[in-house]
């Protein structure tokens, strides 16, 4: 599993890294620090940008929830074991 997230994050980190240097080589010190403001026309990029930047969020915190998710599982189904899996597991993944 190590191997895996450190190529995972080896790929992510190369392609970001690729993407500054010729962003860089393309535009040069023209961008403003924060990108979106150069973005002028059209508008619909700036509000792709946020869009995409709002699923990467979401998709970045699904990593460090999952073991309180798991935990409070097992939590549930050793303190009210009546109930089936099923039932508790989308309580609880609905109030998290």
């Amino acid at each position: 599993m190590y191997k895996g997230i450190s190529a995972a994050y080896g790929v992510i980190i190369l392609t970001y890294w690729q993407l500054a240097f010729s962003g860089y080589w393309a535009f040069g010190s023209d961008v403003q620090p924060y990108i979106l403001t150069s973005l002028t026309i059209p508008e619909w990029t700036i509000i792709m940008a946020n869009f995409f930047a709002v699923i990467q969020i979401l998709g970045c915190y699904q990593v460090p929830i999952l073991s309180f998710v798991l935990n409070s599982d097992d939590f549930m189904i050793n303190n009210y074991g009546t109930f089936p899996r099923y039932h508790i597991a989308i309580l609880v993944n609905f109030f998290v």
